[in-house]
């Protein structure tokens, strides 16, 4: 966007087909401002005071354009003037004595709105990419530049904004008072701005007054000054629209402008729903009116270029008004009070959703033919080509505008508004030739930043800069594109429950047609899976394009932001304090960084969030990860931890304790860019085939990142400063373990085992360097996965222990996870075989286990048993868990670790060890036979429980029927047999449980039994599996 446009003295000497951003009475009238301003701070002020007079040139002499340092000389006085270094301290300390002086505060105010309105209607960060699509047309004016080749201006008001938000939002100075009209400041603005905008005939003040404002709204200490004059005397708005539809076309766009900023503030969206409403909706007809016939006039043959009528920008520009206006309005009728009936304003949208929607469709679609890409190399751009159909001189900086990236941002911003409503997220993903339009649109952009790098420097950083805020809308237009409907609370569906009922009885006596034109529900989370599907199979170029948006925001993080300048900028850039000298002082020497930094954090955020949305479908995962995403997703990972570095609480070096790692890392500016894109690849990782998707590298490096947090989020579950977090640590962490599950399964070049090797004494993982790792021990080892299982096999969530059992049981066929095993299980055995630890007791089940945890210690129970130190401990306990995936997982993961002598024996030893795998048998066995009839009949059913004694018949051939539907568990059936296998190969005879299990024939009726079951299923793995077991059985009987 680009400043005000030019008067009548200067336009006449100009081209029509140049823009000139400012002219010599701009330069002339803030110079002379600051002038003014420099001799009444030498008059009033005290004596002693510095003052800029050294810093003040004289007028311009040439018509250069002088603007940049006609702003210097403002902010150097405001500087001086109200911010005085204090002698004590040496830091500036704010004056608040010439705010009382009128004739200096008006002077001041005056310069403020004219500084302003310099980069009105952008905001003050966006200068740059508000000047470019002019900026590299040869007829550039000298000011454009200028600030090409030095960005000076985005430095000034980084200082001007930095140095009043530490005075006005300082915690010492009451809110209430410094926005409220005794704030001399406040009273001045207003006043100002209120004259020019209602009380002036001046058209240049006036379009000035409007352009202060649009900025002043983005200001964070001068937003509640611009509220305050827009509602001032019942609002300014009714003036504004009864005669707007009359004026120029440049007070006509300012006003826009205006109107979108206003429409996101609830005080503002009131007034200008009530006064604007019908401009607004007359401007959206006119402009989807006059696509409509130029499309029928000349179908598909209009050149690109052709003359364009100032309809179709007003109309572009009320759109994201409109859209803006109908979220604010649904959000104050959501939080009003329900005693209160609701305001007219509020319940009767300004534009009708469809509508809505069907205008966005028309501007892409048909409008896009006539709006030119911004070309970048070379030859003047064709945009120049394109003559406005009216003679005001001013309404060409409406043109120059068409084509440029501003045009695709007010156009996704447009849409965003719709997506954030779910009824109109659907429709829009519905609508094919809609996306058709909006990427091939967006494609141009794109390839442009691919091309700066043989750019001059400080034009390829303005080309980035300009791109960058696209991109940013982009990122923001994807994620609330994949967003999933939030899971409505119980409280939530009582009242959509009542207001379903109470709306029941108004549709039976709704008309057709109103049933026709009813908003769309939206669509629910299996819904909008099958959507986002069906969306991208449709749009093949979605995936492409949103990966290119990641891309091309990491790439400008590499070219244009330093890690030197980042440590001096984070303090003040990322965190709320008064440290506004730092970042004033970081600002002048790399200024770019304040307009970088911040969005190009927020687009990664978002960028990592939509990535998050899209891989809750499992079909987009394969082209995501084909994409490029992970690679992107573990840059954006690095970026994040630098900046965890980087943050101040994380410098007083804390050793890396689990409470202390767990607040580093969900603390500090990028939290939620690394959990987001930690969330991100772990749902990436789950479902795809590790061998295919990722190098050796990628899959070492997911495993760090996944692993790291198992025993962070662990910590967080009642952490208060999670209360706004978006994702939960249990499904993070259930996700995170099966990525790592997955992961685990990669195969890797294998070692050789040496022969012999004693698993009690074997190498352990110190030994090998990280080159020589299979996946199964990096994860184990060095990445503290198998430490980090121990406690969330005790968890109390079933899937998460379900998920730690599987993990576990992947990671058990690598070597040092069972030398971990073994050097445990030795220690017990040790202890067993000594005279005084003959007699063990019963070990825990995990729900006592747990409690023990809690500090609820079972009566009888000796903590200081042998058996609970060993760590098959948990593995046998979990045998009998009640999920059938949990007992699978840990009894394969016992099938594979008694393959190790001394884990057998210790199992041997263990008091529960033997009786769980036989319950394991006779549990499979007993639910073969009686199915889940055992389970349901019993004394607790009164109802039931007469009926079945008096009619044993019945009961009997309800078992059987219902033992016919269930058929044998033979995979679990073969895990039981192959512990018993290795256990009963290494059974030693000194155990007391010895004469039980091998002599007695307990275990032979359970194989027997088994071997039944295997033979009439045909399944000659099972009837393998107990051949095996009982072969075993009987060499042990012989050795012994």
């Amino acid at each position: 966007m680009a400043g005000p446009p030019m008067s009548n003295a200067r336009s006449r000497s100009a081209k029509p087909s140049e823009f000139q951003y400012c002219h010599g009475q701009a330069c002339d009238r803030l110079l002379k401002l600051c002038e003014d301003l420099h001799n009444l701070h030498r008059t009033e002020a005290q004596a002693g005071a510095e003052s800029a007079t050294d810093t003040i040139p004289g007028p311009p002499a040439t018509t250069t354009c002088r603007c940049t340092e006609a702003a210097r000389q403002f902010v150097s006085w405001t500087t001086t003037a109200f911010f005085p270094i204090d002698p004590g301290t040496a830091q500036p300390r704010f004056q608040a004595t010439l705010l009382s002086q009128r004739p200096v505060l008006s002077v001041w105010t005056q310069a403020l709105v004219e500084l302003a309105a310099l980069a009105a209607p952008s905001p003050f960060f966006y200068l740059v990419p508000a000047l470019f699509p002019t900026a590299l047309a040869p007829h550039a004016s000298p000011c454009q530049r200028a600030l090409l080749e030095q960005p000076a201006l985005h430095a000034i008001f980084a200082q001007l904004a930095a140095r009043f938000h530490a005075h006005l939002a300082s915690p010492t100075v009451d809110a209430d008072d410094t926005n409220g009209p005794e704030d001399p400041l406040a009273v001045e603005l207003v006043t100002l701005l209120h004259r020019d905008v209602l009380d002036t005939e001046d058209r240049d003040l006036h379009l000035r007054a409007l352009g202060a404002l649009t900025a002043f709204l983005t200001v964070p200490y001068l937003n509640a000054v611009t509220v305050q004059t827009l509602t001032k005397d019942g609002g300014v708005f009714e003036a504004v629209f009864d005669t707007l539809e009359f004026r120029s076309v440049g007070v006509q766009y300012y006003t826009l402008v205006l109107a979108g900023r206003a429409a996101t503030q609830k005080a503002c969206a009131a007034g200008l729903a009530v006064h604007g409403r019908a401009y607004l909706k007359s401007r959206i007809q006119a402009a989807v009116r006059w696509c409509h016939d130029r499309d029928t006039a000349e179908a598909d043959t209009a050149p690109v270029g052709r003359t364009l009528d100032g309809t179709v920008i007003l109309g572009l520009l009320a759109v994201p008004a409109v859209a803006q206006l109908t979220i604010t309005n649904r959000v104050a009728l959501s939080t009003r009070d329900p005693s209160l009936p609701p305001a007219p304003e509020l319940t009767e949208p300004v534009v009708p959703p469809l509508t809505l929607v069907l205008s966005l469709r028309t501007f892409l679609v048909r409008a896009a033919k006539w709006i030119p890409p911004t070309h970048v190399m070379g030859s003047p751009s064709t945009i120049s080509k394109s003559r406005p159909t009216t003679s005001d001189p001013a309404d060409h900086t409406l043109f120059r505008l068409i084509g440029s990236n501003w045009t695709l941002e007010t156009l996704l911003e447009s849409t965003l508004y719709c997506l954030y409503l779910p009824d109109l997220r659907a429709m829009i993903l519905r609508d094919k030739v809609l996306w058709e339009a909006l990427t091939t649109r967006l494609a141009t952009p794109l390839r442009n930043l691919e091309q700066t790098d043989h750019l001059h420097r400080p034009l390829a950083l303005a080309l980035a800069t300009s791109t960058l805020g696209l991109l940013h809308t982009i990122a923001t237009f994807i994620d609330a594109l994949t967003k999933y409907p939030a899971k409505p609370t119980e409280d939530q569906k009582q009242s959509q429950r009542l207001r379903e009922y109470a709306q029941r009885g108004q549709n039976q006596d709704q008309t057709p047609a109103a049933a026709a034109s009813a908003e769309p529900t939206p669509p629910t989370e299996a819904e909008m899976t099958d959507l986002l599907h069906r969306f991208t199979r449709l749009n093949p170029t979605v995936l492409p394009w949103w990966t290119g948006v990641y891309r091309h925001t990491m790439d400008f993080w590499k070219r244009h932001v330093e890690y030197r300048t980042l440590c001096l900028a984070l303090p003040y850039r990322l965190e709320t304090g008064n440290k506004a000298d730092e970042g004033v002082a970081e600002s002048e020497n790399n200024p770019r960084l304040s307009l970088s930094l911040r969005q190009t954090l927020s687009t990664f955020q978002l960028a990592a969030r939509s990535c998050t949305n899209l891989a809750t479908a499992p079909p987009l995962r394969a082209p995501l990860v084909q994409g490029g995403a992970v690679s992107t997703l573990l840059e954006t990972i690095k970026v994040a931890y630098t900046l965890l570095q980087l943050h101040p609480r994380n410098k007083a070096g804390v050793e890396p304790t689990t409470s202390s790692a767990a607040s580093r890392f969900w603390a500090g500016p990028s939290a939620d860019l690394r959990l987001t894109c930690v969330h991100a690849l772990a749902k990436l990782t789950i479902s795809v085939n590790p061998n295919l998707a990722f190098t050796s590298g990628q899959a070492r490096s997911l495993a760090a990142v996944l692993s790291e947090t198992l025993p962070l989020t662990a910590d967080l579950e009642g952490d208060a400063e999670r209360s706004d977090r978006r994702i939960s640590p249990t499904l993070l962490r259930f996700e995170a373990i099966m990525a790592l599950t997955n992961l685990a399964s990669m195969q890797m070049v294998e070692l050789p085992a040496a022969p012999g090797t004693n698993f009690a004494t074997t190498t352990t993982a110190a030994n090998l360097s990280v080159g020589e790792m299979d996946m199964g021990t990096y994860i184990a080892i060095p990445c503290g996965a198998l430490t980090a299982l121990q406690p969330l096999l005790l968890d109390d969530h079933p899937l998460i222990v379900r998920a730690a059992a599987e993990l576990l049981c992947n990671l058990s066929i690598v070597d040092p996870v069972m030398t971990e095993y073994a050097t445990s299980c030795q220690r017990f055995v040790d202890a067993m075989r000594a005279p005084h630890n003959g007699d063990a007791k019963a070990p825990m089940r995990p729900e006592e286990q747990a409690g023990e945890e809690d500090g609820q210690t079972r009566a009888g129970d000796d903590r200081d048993a042998p058996y609970q130190h060993c760590k098959i401990h948990l593995l046998i306990a979990l045998t009998g868990s009640a999920d059938r995936g949990t007992r699978s997982a840990a009894s394969g993961a016992l099938a594979i670790l008694t393959g190790v002598p001394i884990i057998a024996q210790a199992l041997a030893y263990h008091p529960r060890g033997p009786e769980a795998l036989l319950d394991l048998l006779h549990s499979t066995i007993s639910k073969s036979k009686a199915g889940s009839a055992l389970e349901t009949c019993n004394d607790d059913n009164p109802e039931t429980s007469e009926e079945d004694d008096n009619d044993d018949d019945a009961t009997s051939r309800t078992l059987a029927a219902r033992a016919a539907q269930v058929e044998p568990d033979f995979p679990l059936m073969h895990r039981a047999l192959a512990c018993w296998r290795n256990v009963l190969e290494e059974f030693p005879r000194e155990c007391p449980a010895y004469m039980e299990w091998v002599r007695g024939e307990r275990l032979v009726t359970a194989i027997r039994d088994v071997t039944i079951l295997a033979v009439r299923a045909q399944d000659t793995t099972v009837q393998e599996a107990c051949t095996q077991a009982y072969e075993a059985l009987q060499n042990r009987r012989k050795a012994n």
